[in-house]
């Protein structure tokens, strides 16, 4: 999988993991192990850049590629201290962490230069 499904299932993966950090964030830690208590600002303010990541990557910008890697490295680590505290159900999460981060990794193409940016080279 490559190219346009690839773009697509990473940016849906993105939109999910925001929805699911915004509906989880009053409830739920917000980093199990170092914030013991929910933190609904905390996860808006992470819902929030991973839809900003969706947005770069749905459009194939190149920050918003590395900035969904930059959540999605985020998210890993976070849902490992739930499963590091007890949660086995997160590992769920886990994989889908570990799918997005592969996708963006490696199956995303990289942005080509626009033929209208004066850095491109041609």
């Amino acid at each position: 999988m490559t190219g346009p499904r690839a773009i697509l299932l990473a940016t849906l993966l993105l939109i999910l993991a925001a929805a699911f950090t915004l509906l989880y964030g009053g409830f739920v830690p917000l980093f199990p192990g170092i914030v013991n208590r929910p933190e609904p600002v905390g996860a808006a303010a992470l819902a929030a850049i991973a839809l900003v990541a969706a947005i770069g990557v749905y459009r194939e910008q190149p920050w918003g590629r590395w900035l969904g890697v930059a959540i999605g490295v985020v998210l890993l680590a976070r849902d490992i201290g739930f499963v590091a505290s007890g949660r086995t159900l997160e590992l769920l999460t886990v994989g889908l962490d570990v799918l997005l981060l592969y996708l963006l990794l490696s199956r995303v193409p990289s942005p080509k230069p626009r033929a209208d940016d004066p850095g491109a080279r041609a």
